[in-house]
This record gives structure tokens, C-alpha cells and sequence, in this order.
């Protein structure tokens, strides 16, 4: 098993950079990435302005 913390984020059209902060650390502490799975445009510019290197995106909007 990894620690790959997977979410469903095609909902969502906002996340906070705390929150995406967060849930990078948690993952990381695990050993592994957090994907998040069809985010908003929002969503995938905050990740990639925070340059957090645990964080894989996956079929952005």
C-alpha cells in the first residue's frame, strides 16, 4: 500500500492554500503524493503558484 492520498476534487471549484498545504504534509508524512482528480481551473493555478512538489495533478479543467 502507498500513501497516496487520491481525492475527487471536480466539485469543488475552490480550495484554500491552507487546506492544500495541509493535505500535502499529511500525504507526504505517509510517503506519498496527494492527486487531485479533475480540479478547476482554480484549483490546479493554486497548486501550481504553490509550487508543492507532493502534489499531482490529474485531467485538469
Amino acid at each position: 500500500m502507498n500513501g497516496n492520498l487520491v481525492l475527487d476534487v471536480s466539485g469543488p471549484r475552490f480550495a484554500d492554500h491552507r487546506s492544500l498545504t495541509r493535505l500535502a504534509e499529511h500525504a507526504a508524512n505517509r510517503g506519498g503524493t496527494l492527486v487531485l482528480r479533475d480540479p478547476s481551473p482554480a484549483v490546479s493555478g493554486l497548486v501550481e503558484v504553490l509550487g508543492l512538489p507532493t502534489v499531482r495533478v490529474e485531467g485538469a479543467a
